[in-house]
């Protein structure tokens, strides 16, 4: 093996988030309010890249502070991602397969899709692997969405949180 080390590393908590963004806000000589830490740190996956991200879209709006309304403004409009972090493609990922109902002959229902239908319905012209790669994993992590062998599947809070985007 080229690399014999393979080492766990522990996921960013929301603490380590809103650390991060006011250290970025620091960097960047900018304020951030309490409040406001918390909407990105949520909003961020757990991704400090893209607590980085919002924190520069508020400075382009010319703002020295960065209040929660501002930061919501920040994730919701101009990034298109809701706040609690499902991007664009996540949700649309999400309303697909809600709309992909399907019934058994015992009236069992589920909302499960293939991966290029969804790649498709996303507008990755049938890229099943930046589907994979990108939208699912924290689909998967937060339990909206489990792999099968049909496909992807909505699960029970998948639908809830679906139902919560339409």
């Amino acid at each position: 093996a080229r690399f014999p080390l393979q080492p766990q590393l522990d996921p960013y908590t929301e603490t380590d988030m809103r650390e991060l963004a006011f250290h970025n806000a620091a960097s960047l000589d900018m304020m951030l309010d309490w409040d406001a830490d918390v909407v990105l740190a949520r909003a961020s996956r757990g991704i400090p890249r893209q607590t980085n991200t919002y924190i520069r879209n508020a400075r382009s709006l010319a703002a020295s502070i960065i209040t929660a309304e501002l930061a919501t403004e920040v994730v919701v409009e101009l990034n298109s991602t809701t706040l609690d972090g499902l991007t664009r493609d996540m949700q649309n990922m999400l309303k697909f397969l809600r709309k992909s109902r399907r019934e058994d002959r015992q009236g069992n229902v589920t909302y499960q899709a293939g991966l290029n239908s969804i790649a498709t319905a996303c507008g990755k012209s049938r890229d099943g692997k930046a589907v994979s790669l990108y939208v699912e994993p924290y689909l998967v992590e937060r339990g909206f969405v489990i792999v099968t062998h049909g496909g992807r599947q909505l699960t029970d809070a998948g639908v809830q949180r679906a139902e919560e985007l339409a």
